[in-house]
């Protein structure tokens, strides 16, 4: 699902862990991610299961400048993780879990997201590990148009 916006400034709500992604014939790392992106890159709270068939959850800018990946922690199916993305008021960016674990990472990107987006990437995995669920999700954005919600 994707939303457009002049200027998002925060993501959160609640991800339920799926059930571990299939280890066998899989070709690539599944991914399941909220998210704000721009034309520079995407900042992004990522499910991943490239760990032999088990999950990991961390923040993460991905794109230009290039830099180093956020805190996370390992989480099992059926937990649920509290995320948030948010734009400080000096235009970092800060991503917050918390559940299994907790984590927290700031981003010194001072960049405008103009993208929400919440997010399965499979590549060429079956998609085995379904269904997802984000609940509670509240995008916030400053902008007078509604379109996007």
């Amino acid at each position: 699902l994707k939303w457009s916006a002049p200027s998002f400034t925060g993501i959160s709500g609640q991800l339920t862990v799926p059930k571990k992604p299939g280890s066998s014939g899989t070709v690539g790392t599944p991914y399941v991610w909220p998210g704000v992106q721009n034309s520079n890159g995407v900042l992004q709270t990522v499910l991943d299961g490239k760990n032999n068939g088990n999950w990991w959850i961390g923040n993460g800018w991905y794109g230009n400048p290039s830099l180093p990946w956020g805190a996370g922690f390992s989480v099992s199916p059926g937990q649920v993780v509290n995320f948030n993305l948010q734009r400080n008021s000096n235009g970092s960016w800060t991503g917050t879990l918390s559940g299994a674990g907790s984590a927290s990472t700031t981003f010194n990107i001072s960049q405008t997201m103009t993208t929400a987006v919440l997010a399965v990437e499979v590549y060429s995995n079956p998609f085995d590990f379904g269904p997802v669920h984000f609940n509670n999700v509240v995008i916030t954005a400053t902008t007078a148009a509604s379109g996007w919600c």
